[in-house]
């Protein structure tokens, strides 16, 4: 089973205390920097009170449902979400650098699949995942930048760095 990465990263002018609560944001935040591809996007709470997101990501003729988990979150750093359905993880990280930050938008997952479709998966999925990452992280940079922008609750952040949240 191979192990499949799509990466993207972008340096914003904006310090990482205006980009991380947009990215920790689940109800509205996360929300502007959905493409096209994201349909009915939807905040849940589970059964022991933690976050969870749901979505259908359409790719071409492709459709697959996520679930995630929030399952890490340092504030101001780190966010990752965990699909409860697969391996699938999506990793927010954050980092400062002079005049704004760096941030990383990186999924992984396991190959289930076999024979021709996973040859198409290894090869195409990774270049769809990071195109439609470029987009979110240009959209990013664009609501992190506005003054005009109004914020909700962000998700639940706990009080110690690096405590994990959710189903380990």
């Amino acid at each position: 089973m191979a192990h499949l990465v799509a990466r993207c990263e972008r340096f914003i002018p904006c310090a990482p205390t205006r980009v991380f609560p947009v990215i920790a944001d689940v109800h509205s935040g996360q929300r502007m920097l959905l493409t096209e591809h994201f349909r009915d996007y939807q905040v849940h709470r589970s059964k022991n009170g933690s976050t969870l997101l749901s979505w259908v990501l359409h790719v071409g003729t492709h459709r697959r449902q996520y679930r995630m988990a929030i399952e890490r979150v340092v504030p101001g750093k780190l966010l990752v979400e965990r699909d409860t359905l697969s391996s699938f993880t999506l990793i927010w990280d954050v980092t400062a650098e002079e005049e704004g930050c760096r941030v990383v938008l990186e999924s992984q997952w396991d190959q289930r699949s076999r024979g021709v479709p996973a040859l198409f998966e290894r090869i195409f999925a990774p270049r769809s995942l990071q195109r439609i990452y470029e987009a979110m992280l240009y959209r990013l940079e664009g609501v992190a930048s506005s003054d005009q922008v109004v914020l909700g609750p962000a998700v639940d952040v706990p009080e110690t760095e690096g405590q994990q949240v959710g189903p380990h």
